[in-house]
């Protein structure tokens, strides 16, 4: 019996400007579309810029990210739990994300001095 089955790899980069040695991780993690999956990244002092400021320091996987897991990190240990996946085929089969009619016809918002922030590529409700 054939299934519908298909496996997807994210590549794990970084872009530190505290330079962190990453001595392990879970690199040949398996995880579905739903995410949840726990990542784990060894490296000194991660879980404490973590920590201190999340909003400046993250995790990304496939550019969403990691969510951070306090309790179960230490000093050199740091997890996160990888996000859902957005994809044309794991919306299609499981919808992680179905289509939504946000913008309305002729509905206008900010103003001409701020029209970037209509295309800044972020979706707020």
């Amino acid at each position: 019996m054939a299934s519908n089955f298909s496996i997807l790899y994210a590549p794990i980069s970084s872009s530190l400007n505290l330079a962190l040695n990453v001595t392990n991780s879970t690199d040949s993690l398996s995880c579905s579309f739903a995410g949840g999956c726990i990542l784990e990244l060894e490296a000194e002092g991660l879980s404490g810029m973590l920590k201190n400021d999340s909003i400046a320091n993250k995790i990304t996987v496939c550019e969403e990210t990691c969510e951070y897991q306090e309790s179960n990190s230490t000093a050199n240990t740091t997890r996160c739990k990888i996000p859902q996946m957005s994809t044309v085929y794991s919306n299609a089969q499981f919808n992680i994300e179905t289509e939504s009619e946000d913008l309305k016809p002729r509905t206008f918002f900010g103003n001409i001095n701020n029209v970037a922030l209509a295309f800044d590529g972020k979706l707020v409700e």
